[in-house]
């Protein structure tokens, strides 16, 4: 992840008022050492002290304390079943090294557990679909803040996650386009989508709302917007 360095100036030319600090912390009378926020360090020596704003959040609360956020999966301490994990910042993701696993991937967010699978891409048009490729065995390739799922619905797909402070990001990598099927769901090829088909498990005091409305769990629902958990 890279570092945007945006701003560093003398405190004798600076007085400012930081995202997420106290307002003791933002004044000029600091004592000799180092200091941080949400998104910015202050270094601070007897002639003077440097600041330093990122365009990214840098730095979670943990016990009233300010700890630099860490997106490094790891092998431990995961949850029971899980194979890495990062288990401290905002949240908290664990991962099985196959894909096809019962609740391949758990999350975690203020208290909330999310489990995650894919199941299958598909071609859909006007209810009828079109199978693609299903999940397959394939192994996880964990690199730092990134895991890869190579050939995980067919030679075509590559799935990669990457851990971000404030998102958990999901990329489908089609390669090469040309290798996929013809779709064959529908005459109008406006009318054909290219889906993901997944579940997501929640526990049952969690609502879940869609389209704004809290949905039964029973009920089957179709929206293209947003689903609120």
């Amino acid at each position: 992840i890279k570092e945007d360095i945006l701003e560093t100036e003398d405190i004798n030319t600076l007085q400012p008022s930081l995202p997420g600090s106290k307002p003791e912390e933002s004044g000029i009378d600091n004592p000799i050492g180092f200091t941080q926020g949400e998104n910015w360090e202050r270094t601070c020596i007897e002639t003077g002290c440097e600041h330093t704003l990122y365009s990214y959040q840098k730095y979670y609360q943990r016990n009233e304390l300010w700890q630099p956020i860490d997106e490094q999966f790891y092998s431990t301490p995961c949850q029971t079943g899980y194979d890495f994990c990062v288990v401290n910042n905002l949240y908290q993701a664990h991962m099985r090294s196959y894909p096809d696993t019962t609740n391949a991937m758990l999350f975690t967010f203020n208290g909330v557990d999310f489990k995650f699978k894919p199941h299958a891409v598909t071609f859909a048009a006007n209810s009828v679909r079109q199978n693609i490729g299903s999940i397959q065995h394939s192994p996880s390739q964990v690199i730092n803040n990134r895991a890869q799922y190579p050939s995980v619905f067919t030679n075509n797909f590559d799935m990669q996650f990457t851990y971000l402070p404030r998102m958990f990001k999901e990329d489908l990598i089609i390669k090469p386009k040309a290798g996929l099927p013809v779709a064959n769901v529908s005459q109008n090829r406006r009318d054909i989508t290219f889906d993901l088909e997944f579940t997501i498990d929640v526990d049952q005091s969690t609502q879940i709302l869609i389209n704004n409305q809290v949905w039964d769990r029973q009920t089957s629902r179709t929206t293209n917007q947003p689903i609120e958990i």
